[in-house]
């Protein structure tokens, strides 16, 4: 970081070479476990880069890790930076040149940077139901997430599942997108990917279109988490997912009993590993729907919560 941070004074250090190094710094802290606590060499480093972005005319890629490097490393000292590459990769000549998996990574750095345009808008990680109904800030770059969303559905073919979750959580999650055409549209195809999803990308699609209220094909829903449920998935799958999943289920109303104990169980076996957080978005599904909560989550909020110790004499 030193020595990025001496050598960029050089006027060969172009807007491309900024754009990547911030990239790679992003993915390097994305693998460091303390990556979050960005010391003061990684802000400097951004704040001298930043700038640097805005002097010469970018790729598609350019734009799009630049982006993503921006909200992956949370940097928001410069925001103006982040809406004059949003507007700049919406344009049509970038639009022309680029591709499904960077547009769909432009979308997910635009709804991760929205939770700063709205300091109190929950995380997929961190769900507080008494705050859902809360509505955001309109981002500056709202307008241009709606052209890429075009230009996904225009190459919807080219979507890999990946791609498809990170839209849906950005657009619907995280900007609150409710525009019937994009719904119908997306819903569409994640029907289609469904099958080839891991359980961390349906507990995201689901979670993005519960966000909107999305009750036009509650079966739809029905079928995505049963990817999770009907098949090898539920080993794999986290308590975290399993308790997004729940809360979905209860956000849009929908009473299945089948869904809710599988992935109730998913919760009991990891229960040494669900946080307060997962087992509160849990129990609330549960209750939206009125089905009755397994006793196990009951006690792990007891104990968490209100700091009764009757889980472990009662399970372990």
């Amino acid at each position: 970081t030193d020595q990025i941070l001496e050598n960029i004074s050089d006027d060969s250090f172009t807007a491309s070479s900024a754009s990547r190094v911030m990239w790679s710094t992003s993915v390097l802290l994305s693998m460091d476990e303390a990556g979050d606590q960005h010391d003061g060499r990684h802000i400097d480093l951004f704040h001298q880069l930043s700038p640097i972005l805005l002097s010469s005319h970018l790729s598609p890629t350019d734009l799009s890790c630049a982006m993503y490097a921006i909200a992956k490393t949370n940097y928001v000292f410069d925001r103006g930076v982040f809406d004059f590459l949003a507007e700049e990769l919406a344009s049509d000549e970038s639009l022309e040149h680029a591709n499904t998996r960077l547009i769909s990574q432009a979308v997910w750095a635009c709804g991760k940077m929205a939770e700063f345009e709205d300091p109190i808008m929950s995380s997929t990680e961190s769900l507080v139901a008494s705050q859902e109904d809360a509505a955001p800030n309109e981002p500056p770059y709202l307008n241009n997430v709606y052209k890429m969303l075009t230009f996904l559905i225009r190459n919807k073919a080219h979507m890999t599942p990946k791609h498809v979750a990170e839209t849906i959580w950005a657009a619907f999650g995280r900007l609150s997108i409710s525009d019937q055409y994009y719904l119908e549209e997306l819903s569409g195809i994640a029907a289609r990917v469904a099958p080839q999803c891991n359980s961390r990308e349906i507990a995201n699609i689901v979670w993005g279109l519960s966000k909107v209220d999305y009750a036009d094909d509650p079966q739809l829903i029905c079928t995505l988490v049963r990817v999770i449920t009907n098949s090898n998935l539920s080993p794999k799958c986290t308590s975290q997912e399993a308790a997004n999943c729940i809360y979905a289920l209860g956000r849009l109303g929908v009473r299945d009993q089948e869904l809710f104990s599988a992935l109730s169980s998913i919760i009991k076996n990891q229960i040494h590993d669900a946080n307060s957080q997962a087992i509160a978005n849990s129990l609330w599904g549960h209750d939206v729907v009125g089905l009755p909560a397994p006793p196990e989550l009951l006690s792990v909020w007891a104990r968490d919560t209100l700091g009764m110790d009757t889980y472990s004499a009662k399970y372990d």
